[in-house]
């Protein structure tokens, strides 16, 4: 019967030894998918910013896709906190 409790205890404590493990490695994974957006929004942005200075864009199509490349930045600032 001490043999038993023995085992379930050494079970217990592998299961929460793996568990916090992987835990561990979620936020990391979700920050670097994270910070892969941001990185593509700051890419895009500045790729806005060039054309229209260069001006192969109109000012409405730069203040309409300027418009939606901010939105999409705050919506991913908010889920990155």
């Amino acid at each position: 019967m001490l043999g038993g409790f023995v085992v379930v205890l050494v079970a217990g404590a592998i299961y929460i030894t793996q568990r916090s493990r992987s835990v561990r490695a979620a936020p990391a994974a979700a920050s670097t998918h994270s910070g892969q957006l941001l990185d593509a929004l700051k890419e895009e942005l500045f790729q806005l910013e060039m054309e229209h200075k260069q001006g192969q864009i109109t000012d409405q199509e730069y203040a309409k896709n300027k418009s939606a490349l901010d939105q999409t930045l705050a919506r991913a600032i908010k889920r990155s906190r």
